[in-house]
């Protein structure tokens, strides 16, 4: 009802029309978006938008609906970037801290890091939905402002950049988003390299991702307004739920800065509650730099 009087979405603000009468296009309007929602559509698509991290961002099928537990991804890496940004000014540098969001969806991840670090950062973002690309950037024109043309210096890129795509959006306070089709391993020739990998976009001081991670078996249990609305590619992880995160993890070392630049090396990933310990039994014992402490 908040959507057909366009009054905002609080049940205050539909009380304050009063007792009326809806009009015949009202009631007609209303009466659609209640079908819909009888054939289990979310609410979410229904409405368009929904709120995340103080962002209002668009939503349509099939482009994942960003999760409460998304956002308390986004709280714990957000206190990480800090430290890290504070880190990067005691040692005497004024860069960005770059960051690379695996798996953009709607945008929510990269833009609320863009909006809350302000022009101590910059988010790539990448995606191998041609319908969540387009999406993240109309949020990204919405929550952060007009695209502009991007500074080389600024903003590396390799040859041709990734996919030609190059508009980087700029929030008021100076932080700044990219977002582009590609593949979710980024590129190939990146995993049969000893050294870094020269990404057309350069390379990161910090990942983070909500990959797909369910198992493939449990995705029949899903509720039917997941299944029949929302893109099952941004959900299905494989057999045990890990195939793209360790597609991830294989390829990071070579997607993350060195250390002696200044590269905090670390991956941040939302994971199902099975994962840890698969996870932990693997990067606790490399050798070569890409073990890690898992943290729950």
């Amino acid at each position: 009802m908040a959507k057909i009087l366009d009054c905002g979405y609080s049940l205050s603000a539909v009380r304050s029309h009063g007792r009326r009468r809806l009009s015949l296009a009202e009631s007609s309007a209303f009466y659609e978006l209640c079908q819909r929602r009888n054939r289990h559509e979310p609410i979410q698509y229904i409405v368009g938008e929904w709120d995340f991290f103080n962002l209002q961002l668009s939503l349509r099928p099939p482009v994942l609906i960003p999760r409460p537990e998304t956002e308390e991804l986004v709280e714990l890496f957000l206190a990480r970037c800090k430290v890290a940004i504070a880190e990067l000014r005691e040692g005497g540098s004024r860069r960005r801290l770059r960051i690379l969001d695996i798996g953009a969806g709607t945008g929510a991840i990269g833009l609320a890091l863009a909006q809350s670090l302000g022009d101590s950062c910059h988010v790539d973002a990448i995606d191998i939905s041609p319908e969540a690309v387009a999406l993240a950037k109309e949020n990204a024109k919405a929550c952060l402002g007009p695209s502009r043309v991007k500074l080389k210096e600024e903003f590396p890129s390799r040859e041709g950049g990734l996919n030609g795509e190059e508009e980087v959006f700029e929030s008021s306070d100076g932080g700044t988003y990219r977002v582009g089709l590609a593949s979710v391993l980024l590129f190939p020739q990146a995993l049969s390299r000893s050294e870094e990998a020269e990404l057309p976009w350069g390379n990161y001081d910090l990942i983070v991702s909500n990959p797909p991670y369910i198992p493939s078996a449990d995705l029949d249990g899903l509720h039917e307004q997941v299944t029949d609305f929302e893109d099952l590619l941004a959900l299905d992880g494989g057999t045990e739920g890990l195939r793209v995160i360790w597609e991830i993890l294989a390829v990071s070392p070579l997607v993350l800065s060195s250390s002696s630049s200044g590269g905090c090396r670390e991956v941040w990933m939302e994971v199902d509650a099975s994962h840890p310990e698969a996870l932990q039994a693997v990067l606790g014992g490399n050798s070569d730099g890409g073990g890690g402490e898992m943290k729950r």
